[in-house]
């Protein structure tokens, strides 16, 4: 995986395959807007006797828990560290979470109540959290610049947008193919989510590589066999004295710069670079607090 700091141009774009492929997990998302917001509460106020204002705190309860705990996902996210990528790792990690979730609330078996809805629902949004949080978070570190951001953004809620007016559509071509007059709406709109979710995540997944940038002091056939194993492209430019010399991404490579260009502006504070904490607790905490007046200078 890659990061980059600063505002610094670069010709990188992602492929148009690669680029729809990473996006799709926005149909997802864009499918479970409509379909949770629209019409899960009527469908367990009118089908489980609830009554909307019972369901409509249920939905609060559980969002007003959700805002709390996104910010908690966030941070153990910016701290994982797995031969799979910072956040490749937890948007895999959110797919079974959201389907059970899911099939769960829109598949409701048995005696359905409160208690049952509160918890699915805290399920549901746990799963869902991972994947948006996980995903926007990969978006903005694959982008090598503001255009390229805006572009990869916007592909995302291009497929949102697919997304929710698939679920829009699928009530009415329903009723024209069977007229069911409704009744197996919800659920249809279920495993529309199910599978859009599956197969936009591991779209996502197998058409997204992580890169690892170093300089040709790294360039070895053992590392580049490393990087490969775990699912990663290796950015390292070839030593002159090789024999066969690898190709790179000479337009990503140049990211690499920024990187090392940042590190040496918050060098300049002394306590970090001559590390006066003992802790490696304390002396993170300065690198931080380093890092945040050179972003803000």
């Amino acid at each position: 995986m890659r990061a980059t700091v600063g505002g610094a141009q670069s010709d990188f774009r992602l492929s148009l395959p690669r680029l729809l492929g990473f996006s799709t997990p926005g149909f997802c998302v864009g499918a479970l807007a409509i379909a949770l917001g629209v019409y899960l509460p009527r469908y367990y106020a009118g089908h489980f006797g609830l009554g909307l204002p019972l369901v409509g705190l249920a939905f609060s309860v559980i969002r007003v828990g959700d805002t709390l705990l996104d910010p908690l996902i966030g941070v153990w996210m910016d701290r994982t560290r797995s031969r799979l990528g910072r956040y490749r790792i937890w948007l895999a990690l959110g797919v079974p979470v959201l389907l059970l979730g899911v099939y769960t609330l829109f598949e409701p078996t048995g005696g359905v109540g409160v208690g049952y809805l509160l918890f699915w629902l805290l399920i549901y949004f746990v799963g869902a959290s991972l994947i948006t949080l996980s995903h926007a978070s990969w978006a903005s570190v694959i982008a090598a610049n503001y255009n390229e951001r805006s572009r990869v953004f916007g592909a995302i809620q291009l497929m949102g947008v697919i997304g929710a007016a698939a679920t829009l559509i699928l009530p009415i071509a329903m009723a024209k193919h069977d007229g069911s007059g409704g009744r197996g709406d919800v659920p249809a709109m279920g495993w529309l989510v199910i599978i859009s979710c599956a197969v936009g995540v591991a779209l996502a997944l197998m058409t997204t590589p992580e890169h690892v940038i170093a300089d040709k002091g790294y360039d070895s056939d053992k590392l580049v066999e490393t990087v490969e194993a775990a699912g990663a492209k290796a950015v390292i430019p070839p030593k002159s004295n090789r024999k066969n010399p690898r190709d790179y991404d000479k337009h990503l490579y140049k990211e690499r710069n920024l990187v090392e260009r940042f590190l040496n502006k918050v060098k300049n504070c002394r306590r970090v670079a001559t590390r006066y904490e003992k802790t490696a607790r304390n002396y993170l905490a300065f690198w931080q607090l380093a890092s945040i007046m050179v972003l803000l200078a």
